[in-house]
């Protein structure tokens, strides 16, 4: 059987995240076939970031070199390499199902299985939320080829990549940065793509075998610089707080380890500091949420879109919980 090497990216200065990242391992019960160490994450104001071509800001630069420089370090090691962010949390679930899963796969049938994607539309909740939580969905852990998967998504919080694609998986990306002519877009958004485009098999579980921490709501890489924001900028830097809160709130929703308090934050202000409703959009809030609750409570048919054929043919096991 073959081990698995999970390591966290993580900043020097981010001891509050290295702390809840570590204690999530350590409560997981993870078997003696995973290995855990920390990723120093390279900063925004490290050398390599300043001599890096691209449009990206420090932060972003950053992530995309660690994400990167880890699978590089990794080339020689016959192991898996589960790589995550600080933000993620872990169960007593996760580790089982992932070996279950992986065991059952042919090593030249995926490249990178992903372990949550978040969201960009609401529209499509129900369609992920529709397999999480439906008779089928309790039963077993499924597999969706992200190659077919008609929801726009990003995240790279935490993905696995095959001991034999590592080297694949490094080509792709730089092929990428090369022909975008520096490092111009998040590094998820360009795992997502190569994906998406098939240069790389992919899959995600559903549930999700990890979930976001509340710190994902705080991100460490801003859009912009506090002291050019104007008025109107700050508007939008509050609107895409509430779009990341409430992204990582449906994460934790279908998240295997699911907790009814701790999916949305504290804090969490249903955007009542960005705009005031009206009684016409309080009726549009209702019709809303009632058409999305329909949608999700469609019965479920083994023929859902959503459904992914090759894992089902491919996998004997998929037809079984894995766990």
């Amino acid at each position: 059987m073959t081990n698995f090497d999970l390591r966290y990216i993580n900043l020097d200065q981010a001891t509050q995240r290295r702390t809840m990242v570590e204690q999530s391992y350590a409560q997981s019960g993870f078997s003696r076939r995973w290995s855990f160490e920390r990723f120093s994450a390279i900063s925004a104001d490290s050398a390599v970031v300043r001599d890096a071509p691209g449009r990206l800001s420090g932060p972003y630069k950053g992530n995309f070199l660690s994400h990167m420089t880890c699978t590089r370090q990794s080339i020689g090691r016959d192991a898996h390499l589960f790589m995550t962010e600080d933000d993620v949390q872990f169960c007593d679930q996760t580790g089982p199902i992932l070996e279950g899963i992986i065991d059952a796969m042919a090593d030249d049938s995926w490249d990178v299985i992903r372990t949550e994607i978040s969201l960009l539309s609401a529209v499509d909740f129900p369609k992920i939320y529709k397999l999480s939580v439906s008779e089928a969905g309790r039963e077993k852990v499924r597999l969706l080829d992200l190659g077919g998967l008609d929801c726009p998504s990003t995240g790279a919080s935490a993905y696995i990549v095959n001991r034999k694609s590592k080297q694949k998986f490094i080509q792709v990306m730089d092929a990428l940065v090369a022909h975008n002519g520096g490092l111009n877009f998040p590094f998820d958004v360009c795992l997502h793509d190569m994906i998406r485009h098939k240069f790389l098999l992919g899959y995600v579980t559903v549930p999700f075998l990890t979930a976001p921490s509340f710190h994902a709501d705080e991100t460490q890489a801003p859009m912009m610089n506090a002291g050019q924001a104007t008025p109107q900028d700050e508007m939008v830097r509050l609107f895409n707080q509430r779009l990341l809160e409430l992204m990582s709130a449906f994460r934790r929703l279908v998240w295997i380890g699911y907790a009814p308090d701790q999916v949305l934050p504290a804090s969490y202000g249903a955007g009542n500091d960005l705009f005031r409703m009206t009684e016409q959009d309080l009726l549009f809030q209702r019709i809303a949420s009632w058409m999305l609750t329909l949608q999700q409570n469609i019965p479920y048919s083994s023929d859902f879109r959503l459904q992914s054929p090759e894992i089902s043919r491919d996998i004997p096991a998929y037809q079984d919980r894995i766990a």
